[in-house]
């Protein structure tokens, strides 16, 4: 039983985290793209969201590593393109990343940072 693919796969998983998460920020990040430009709006990309997709991409990808950092980086740029356009890639980090922080943390810092996110977005 323990030789089967998923146990395999899980096993991979579990020793590459980093390569995990560049992925899951990677399809996080072209759904997200791909949401806005084949979505009800059905608005071109531009280089803003290409530029913020590569940005949500990286901060997901080093969530792990330095969780509260990387919230905080997230709620200040999220905050700062919502002024400008709403744009869901930074939305859906943000609720990852808060996720993350809730998941590693004590409680009174992920009521603080469930607090923030819902400011934010």
């Amino acid at each position: 039983m323990a030789d089967d693919p998923l146990s395999r796969m899980r096993g991979r998983a579990a020793s590459h985290p980093q390569g995990v998460d560049t992925v899951f920020g990677l399809v996080v990040v072209c759904g997200t793209l791909f949401a806005v430009r084949f979505g009800p709006s059905g608005r071109t990309l531009g280089v803003e969201d290409l530029v913020t997709g590569s940005l949500a991409c990286a901060l997901i990808a080093t969530r792990r590593r330095w969780p509260l950092p990387v919230f905080c980086v997230v709620t200040v740029v999220s905050a700062a393109f919502n002024l400008h356009a709403a744009l869901v890639a930074l939305l859906a980090t943000s609720v990852i990343c808060t996720y993350t922080v809730a998941s590693r943390t004590s409680r009174r810092v992920a009521v603080v940072t469930g607090a923030i996110t819902i400011l934010t977005v």
